[in-house]
């Protein structure tokens, strides 16, 4: 949501109570259970502090899309056993674009052969 290019959290707008997401931690699958979707305004910061005897994670992204003057606020409680169909997720890629490191390599190039005209004074 916050950077155009990447897809990160565009869509968790449409994430609803109910709903589950995994995160990997050192080679361990959690999966949490959302328990509260709200937009905030940046500096409300209270709405993420921990909460002593349950195990939460929130996610954060900025909100409206290209404006970014608040953030949603995804909160999660783990589920405990985690499933077996999420613990199968374990060591998998996920499915995020990678980083497009060919742009540096065609920029590099190009930056190599304008240094050379430059440098060799041709028009």
């Amino acid at each position: 949501r916050g950077l155009a290019s990447a897809e990160m959290f565009t869509r968790l707008d449409e994430v609803g109570k109910g709903d589950t997401f995994t995160i990997e931690v050192f080679d361990e699958i959690l999966t949490y259970k959302v328990v509260d979707k709200i937009v905030v305004n940046p500096d409300e910061t209270k709405k993420i502090a921990a909460v002593p005897g349950k195990d939460l994670v929130t996610l954060i992204t900025c909100t409206p899309l290209g404006i970014n003057t608040q953030r949603i606020l995804v909160t999660g409680e783990r589920v405990v056993p985690t499933p077996a169909a999420d613990k199968a997720l374990r060591g998998k890629k996920p499915d995020v674009p990678r980083f497009p490191w060919w742009v540096l390599g065609c920029f590099g190039s190009l930056c190599v052969v304008g240094g050379y005209v430059w440098w060799a004074g041709l028009p």
